[in-house]
Order: C-alpha cells, then structure tokens, then sequence
C-alpha cells in the first residue's frame, strides 16, 4: 500500500474512471474475442486462424515476426498456426526477396472467400453489441479509441520481445 494511504483510499483510487478504462478495455476485448471465436466455429476457424486471417486481410504479405507481435502470441504458436492454416490451404509463405531469413505469409484464394462470410458474422456480432449506442455513439467511440491508440503509438512503447532483443 502507498505511503500514507489507507485501503479505502486505495479501493476509491483504483475505481477511478481513468484506472476503470484500461480494465474495461481489456474485459471488451476478451468479450468480444470470446463472442467472436464461438460464432467462427461455425465457419470452420479456430479464434487463432480468424485473427491471423483478418490481420492478413488488413495488410497481406505480413512477416511471421510481425503478425506474432501484433496478435500477441508467441513466434513459435504463431508458427504452429500458420503450419496448420497452410495444411487447410488458407495461406501460404513466401520467402521476403530482400531478406531469405524472413518469410512472409498471404493469404490464399480459399481465405479470401471467407472473408465476406467472415464480415458478415462480424457486423451480426457488433450490431448485437452495440444495439443500445447511437451512431455519435459508436462514432465517438472508434475516434476517441484511435485518439489512444496513436497517443500510445507516439510513446513508442517496446513490446517483450523488442525489450529483449536489445
């Protein structure tokens, strides 16, 4: 406990809407990643295929490196998922041209298909979601989320593995 706080001072400092935020943000987020990888199943997806499939669809021919630092996993697990996304035929790699130890990974015909299917269940799931929000709503919240997100991105923050690598 911090010098000369009591634990109700505490419990109160840590009920604050700026300390709220970040827990509400991360609870939203495994909500709807949980919501969002149940109704995937149904097309056939694994919660690790869909967000490497979606990351992809945002931005094909990402590294392996790359796509495990953006979604948050391990290199090797990412490694794993893309083996078994290539197996299915859902993506494919490609050796980088300008460096032979990085392989890129694209996205295929097959996973291209699914990606109308893929929205579709993705607008169902926010429509569910945000049914009691207005459009100012829903438009203020994507604005203030990308406010953060680049305040964040200007603080140049390391992840693990970059703090690791140094």
């Amino acid at each position: 406990m911090a010098m000369g706080m009591t634990e109700s001072d505490v419990a109160k400092a840590a009920q604050h809407p700026r300390h709220e935020i970040g827990y509400g943000l991360s609870e939203v987020t495994r909500l709807l990643r949980a919501a969002f990888d149940q109704r995937m199943r149904g097309v056939g997806l694994t919660g690790a295929s869909w967000r490497i499939i979606t990351s992809l669809a945002r931005e094909d021919g990402q590294s392996q490196a790359n796509l495990a630092d953006r979604l948050e996993i391990s290199r090797v697990a990412l490694g794993e998922a893309i083996d078994r996304l290539e197996k299915t035929g859902h993506v494919a790699r490609r050796a980088d041209p300008a460096d032979r130890r990085v392989w890129r990974v694209i996205l295929t015909p097959l996973a291209r298909e699914l990606l109308p299917q893929m929205f579709e269940v993705a607008d169902d799931l926010q429509k569910a979601c945000y049914r009691d929000l207005s459009e100012e709503d829903v438009t203020h919240l994507a604005h203030t989320l990308g406010r953060l997100r680049e305040r964040l991105l200007e603080m140049k923050i390391e992840t693990p593995d970059e703090e690791m690598g140094r």
